[in-house]
């Protein structure tokens, strides 16, 4: 038998090894994300979140979760303080399956300027599309959404005609309200600020009778919803495919 000091010896080579192999997988992620940007920062990433990233990362072997750390790597050296400390922390701790629940809700998951939510309406619309109570609550338990009752998303009065965009994946939605349209509100589940960093990653493609649901929800005699593809977001404003059709109703 081989003596301890030599066993240790052994094991720490090993898994710094493991390590690096590690880091290099998810380094090369990260190239591989960074070859078709037209625009990167010139702007470093902070030195002590890189420190951070690679002291976490290097423990990272499952593949699908390796893919999420080369994303996180590629949007921060893209644009630095795009995903928090607080972000690090809570991935390095997200289970497989975990990240499994949080990509099937994000499919579901709406975005304004300054929220992303779950739609769940009068209607009960979550349920309609399998998502569990068990799954929210989980993504509740480890700080995705917000604990509690859920709260109205509102568009409030409006004096004079306006039109109001929301996207879900490559998909935006404009409400369209007349003058004197008066406030209106839907029942939603937020995302919380390490939510919303990390719905950045995932790929969404919503089912479009969600969006029908959606609309029902706001549809009146003073709003429209219509919707089209997204182009490209700029910094002000998307860039989408013209012209805008109306939602059909949902049968």
């Amino acid at each position: 038998e081989l003596p301890i000091v030599t066993r240790i010896e052994n094991r720490q080579e090993y898994q710094e090894q493991k390590r690096q192999l590690n880091i290099e997988t998810i380094t090369q992620i990260t190239a591989e994300n960074l070859e078709n940007e037209e625009s990167v920062s010139e702007d470093k990433v902070d030195e002590d979140w890189t420190t951070r990233f690679f002291n976490y990362a290097q423990d990272i072997s499952n593949e699908e979760m390796q893919e999420l750390w080369g994303r996180i790597l590629a949007g921060e050296v893209k644009q630095p303080k795009s995903y928090s400390l607080r972000t690090l922390e809570l991935l390095r701790n997200l289970s497989k399956d975990d990240a499994e629940v949080f990509i099937k809700l994000s499919q579901f998951a709406f975005h304004t300027v300054t929220d992303d939510f779950l739609v769940k309406g009068k209607n009960k619309i979550l349920d309609k599309f399998n998502i569990r109570y068990s799954e929210i609550a989980l993504l509740q338990e480890i700080g995705l959404l917000h604990t509690g009752e859920m709260v109205s998303y509102n568009f409030m009065p409006t004096t004079k005609a306006i039109r109001t965009p929301v996207t879900i994946g490559d998909t935006i939605i404009l409400l369209e309200r007349k003058e004197n349209s008066p406030k209106q509100s839907v029942s939603v589940i937020l995302f919380t600020c390490i939510g919303r960093e990390l719905l950045k990653l995932v790929t969404i493609n919503p089912d479009f009778k969600y969006i029908q649901w959606f609309a029902k929800e706001l549809k009146s005699d003073m709003t429209n919803l219509k919707y089209g593809r997204i182009i490209k977001t700029h910094k002000d404003y998307i860039e989408h495919t013209q012209p805008l059709i109306e939602i059909p109703d949902i049968e």
